[in-house]
Order: C-alpha cells, then structure tokens, then sequence
C-alpha cells in the first residue's frame, strides 16, 4: 500500500483512516499523524470516515454504471 501513497501525502500531514493495519505503514513512511477510526466508531473528535464512505460509494455507483 506504501508503493500507492508514495509521494502523494505530503509530510506533517494527518491522515484518517479506518482501522486498517497497512495504513499505518504508510503513516509511518509518509511521516504523517496517523488518526485511526475504529469499526466501532465512525468518528474520533471532529474527525469522520462518513463523508470518506459516501464517496467511495458514489464512485463505485458511477463505475458499475459505465460498464453495465
């Protein structure tokens, strides 16, 4: 996942993810804060992976549609 993200999160960033282990690999290489949101949760103070869900739901929407 590192290969992915390198050199698109610039340093002293904050990157909110869910629980997923492999992102704090990438927080790590990245030299990023790191905020993880656990399944259990859906925001940790005024951080939300909602926002991030709808999103990640419309684009699979509009991809399904372009190859029906």
């Amino acid at each position: 996942m590192t290969a992915v993200f390198n050199g698109r999160i610039e340093k002293g960033s904050i990157l909110v993810t869910d629980s997923l282990r492999a992102y704090q690999n990438v927080a790590n290489d990245s030299e990023v804060t790191h905020v993880r949101i656990l399944k259990v949760k859906y925001n940790y103070g005024s951080f939300n992976v909602e926002p991030i869900n709808v999103d990640c739901s419309e684009l699979k929407k509009a991809g399904s549609w372009q190859f029906q």
